[in-house]
């Protein structure tokens, strides 16, 4: 398909270090996403440290909700739209806790 096998190692390689360390990097990713919130919401008055406890508890509660969907689909993977409901569902937790 044109892809060399360096690029299918690489892709490989970030494919375990995510599996391995998403916890970690989902951690490391609150403070961008409470700097992007804080840029965008502006208007809402809230500070940097709101938007970190706001985006945590968000994150959290996705994950929360999406952990049954996961499990789920390692029994049905045939079933791809249980990716989309999981993603769906984060996305409205998320524009709820903003709301």
């Amino acid at each position: 398909m044109g892809v060399s096998k360096e690029a299918l190692e690489k892709g490989k390689r970030m494919q375990e270090f995510m599996g391995q360390y998403m916890s970690f990097v989902m951690l490391l990713m609150v403070p961008f996403y409470s700097l992007g919130s804080f840029l965008f919401f502006k208007d809402k008055k809230y500070n940097y440290a709101e938007l970190l406890i706001i985006n945590s508890y968000s994150f959290s509660s996705s994950i929360m909700i999406g952990i049954p969907l996961t499990i789920v689909n390692g029994y049905f993977p045939e079933y791809a739209f249980i990716n989309v409901v999981n993603l769906i569902l984060g996305v409205i937790i998320i524009s709820r806790i903003y709301g």
